[in-house]
This record gives C-alpha cells, sequence and structure tokens, in this order.
C-alpha cells in the first residue's frame, strides 16, 4: 500500500518540510517531526488545473510516485475548508495502491478501541477518560482522564496528578463540552433548554476529526476523500471517547451488586491524589 499526496496551490518554491511549515500551510496534523514530509514542485497543471506543490512523507510515498499524473488511476479531492483552516488544498491516493493507514499512526498513540473500517483496515480510537469502578455510598460510577497528564509536586514534596498536557488539552476540553451538553439532554428539561443543549452536528463533525488526529495523521478529510467516513464511525468515536462501553459494564456491575432499581446512576470524576493512587 502507497500514501497520501497532498496538493497546494499555487505555492510553487514555497517549501514545506517542518511542522511549523505543515501547520502554516493548514496541514498540522500530517508530520510529528521536520523532515518528515518532501515536496516537489508542480510545474504544468495540479489537479485543480493550475501550478503549485505536492508533499507526502517521504517514509511512506515512494519518490517515484511523488508526482500528479493525468489519466492515471490517482483518485484527487479538495479538502473541506473547515478542516484546513480555509487554506485550498487538495489530497490524493493511487486507487490500485491505497494508503495503509497504520503507517500513519503517532507514535504516542492513546489507547482507546479499535474500529474496522469499509476497506477492511483497522483504527484506533483513543478514549479521553475511562470508567473503572463504582462508589457503594454514593451509588455513582467513577471514571479517571485517560488522557496523558502531567505531573505537579504539593508543597510537602509529594507528586500529584496535574493538567491534561497541552498536546491533548483541546481535545479534552471538547471531549467534556460534549459531555455536558450530553449530560443536559439527558437530564431533560423543556423543549427549549434541551434543544440549546444538543450539539450541532458541524461540531460533532469537528470532535470526530480532533479524535482521529489524536492518533493518526490524518484527518477525516483523508477519510471521506478514500469513502470510509460514515455515521456509523463517527458514533463509534464519540462513544469511545467518553467510554461508553465501560461506562455500560461498571453500570451491569453496581446494579448487580447494589441490587437497586436505579438504572440510570450518576458519575463522578476521581481525582487521584498522587501519581502512585492514579496507576492504582
Amino acid at each position: 500500500m502507497s500514501g497520501f499526496l497532498y496538493f497546494l496551490p499555487g505555492r510553487g518554491k514555497n517549501r514545506v518540510d517542518t511542522v511549523a511549515q505543515a501547520a502554516e500551510a493548514g496541514l498540522p496534523w500530517i508530520a510529528e517531526t521536520d523532515g518528515q514530509i518532501q515536496g516537489r514542485e508542480i510545474l504544468g497543471s495540479g489537479p485543480d488545473g493550475n501550478p503549485g506543490l505536492l508533499i507526502y512523507d517521504s517514509e511512506i510515498v515512494k519518490t517515484s510516485r511523488a508526482k500528479f499524473l493525468t489519466g492515471s488511476d490517482q483518485q484527487w479531492r479538495k479538502m473541506q475548508s473547515v478542516f484546513t483552516g480555509g487554506a485550498e488544498i487538495w489530497v490524493g491516493y493511487y486507487q490500485s495502491d491505497p494508503p495503509d493507514l497504520s503507517k500513519y499512526g503517532r507514535s504516542d498513540a492513546v489507547p482507546g478501541e479499535l474500529y474496522r473500517l469499509e476497506n477492511g483496515q483497522t483504527i484506533e480510537l483513543p478514549r479521553a477518560r475511562q470508567f473503572f469502578d463504582f462508589d457503594p455510598e454514593e451509588r455513582v460510577m467513577l471514571w479517571r482522564v485517560a488522557l496523558p497528564t502531567s505531573l505537579d509536586i504539593d508543597d510537602e514534596g509529594r507528586e500529584t496528578v496535574g493538567d491534561v498536557t497541552a498536546k491533548y488539552a483541546r481535545l479534552w476540553r471538547l471531549a467534556m463540552q460534549y459531555q455536558e451538553a450530553l449530560l443536559a439532554v439527558y437530564q431533560g428539561g423543556d423543549a427549549e433548554a434541551i434543544a440549546a443543549a444538543k450539539w450541532p452536528k458541524r461540531d460533532e463533525i469537528q470532535l470526530v476529526h480532533e479524535i482521529l488526529m489524536a492518533n493518526y495523521r490524518f484527518g477525516l478529510g483523508e477519510l471521506t476523500a478514500l469513502g470510509l467516513y460514515s455515521g456509523e464511525l463517527r458514533a463509534q468515536a464519540l462513544a469511545t471517547l467518553l467510554d461508553e462501553s465501560g461506562a455500560s459494564v461498571i453500570q451491569k456491575k453496581m446494579l448487580a451488586t447494589l441490587d437497586t432499581g436505579d438504572t440510570s446512576p450518576g458519575e463522578k470524576e476521581l481525582t487521584p491524589a498522587s501519581e502512585d493512587e492514579a496507576a492504582a
């Protein structure tokens, strides 16, 4: 399997071979290290009919394949501007040699659940939190942050768990906003309040894009170009982010243990005082 090709109209000799340059061009997710991305100027017509710059991961795409070919089995699509910050970018691939998505996995991927795409490839969707037990006295399910966190030190010299690291801060913030919206809808109220609490579909789509980028150097722009995006994928990505499967297991365990008629127990974040407690 090959990899993704990206075409940036009008950039010509403007280099895009560092993490910062890729982000400036509208593709902040495609590189982890400088030099990972290579570029070549397209003097003739690109997929939009104009010259520009073609960029690619040189560790995945062979240099001989890094070109724009008319009348070939290359498939190109203009990426959605909502993902590229408004920049015009085209993504392409060889239909006879589609991208191997596993090669775009990040070195520090966040654990989660596996999801099988329609083309048979499997991706891992990350969790932002993880349910692990319940409190029998408060009758609530307990969860902890599953994203990487920093460490702090208190006045007595003990290590304490700090905030979610900067790399995942946006994903964590969006995950908690989405969770709050779900709770507001679940708790009910008048129709106007419920309507106000619901997330627009566009915001859900943007969150799924962030979810994919946490573990891979591709997002929804690439998956839609491959025809692999679906409502099922969106639903599974959002459910995994909030660990709905884990919540279901703990809920059943809690209800069986407490023999309570309450089929909708509450939930509570456990904030460990130390790194040792977090690992317990």
